[in-house]
């Protein structure tokens, strides 16, 4: 059993480490230099060349190594019976809601406006919304989905959020399913969008 670090143009030199250091002894390989292909069960794989996967049978499981896995699925030739992962990490989950939290805020209150007028040396004051009368939706009530709205909501901010199916999650009202979109949609103020990228997802964020 060998396992082969599919990542083109990235330094894989943590992972091998780290993998070796759980397992020692165990054969991590790199692509292209994949060993014999019939002991590749294991891939871990960002933007992998496409139809790839179909020169290993025994491959088992492919992993991204992050927190999506689309760049995966849009790969029409992967093997059937392939069990497809992904990462859940504290640390990505977090830097995610801060991004997002930082991005609401510099809307809600105009710092981008007195960015602009730090250079251009003007003055001017702007008015704001309160967290209080601003409400957010978001899209997608998985780990990084529900992790943002709970931070948002600690700021005051009315949340909503919607997914597939009903999720109980604290101090959001939840929103699921193609019935409930449309009202879902026509209470935020702002949308946020942390969906999963599939075949279901794509362009859900369109004109209308």
């Amino acid at each position: 059993m060998s396992i082969t670090i599919f990542s083109q143009g990235r330094n894989t030199s943590r992972w091998e480490n780290a993998l070796k250091e759980r397992r020692p002894g165990l054969e991590v390989h790199v692509y292209p230099d994949t060993g014999p292909a019939e002991q590749v069960e294991f891939a871990l794989a960002w933007n992998h060349p496409p139809g790839v996967f179909t020169n290993f049978p025994n491959l088992k499981c492919i992993a991204s190594t992050g927190a999506g896995v689309d760049h995966i699925l849009r790969d029409s030739e992967l093997p059937a019976g392939i069990q497809i992962t992904r990462i859940v990490d504290e640390d990505l989950t977090q830097d995610m809601a801060t991004f997002v939290t930082a991005q609401v805020l510099n809307h809600v209150r105009g710092l981008h406006r007195y960015k602009e007028a730090q250079r251009s040396h003007t003055w001017e004051q702007h008015s704001y919304k309160r967290t209080s009368k601003v409400v957010i939706g978001v899209m997608g009530m998985g780990v990084l989905g529900a992790h943002t709205a709970q931070q948002l909501s600690k700021l005051g901010f009315k949340v909503n959020g919607w997914s597939r199916s009903p999720k109980l999650i604290e101090g959001i009202s939840a929103y699921a399913g193609a019935e409930e979109l449309t009202a879902f949609l026509e209470k935020a103020n702002i949308l946020i969008c942390l969906l999963p990228l599939t075949s279901e997802t794509a362009n859900i964020l369109n004109k209308d």
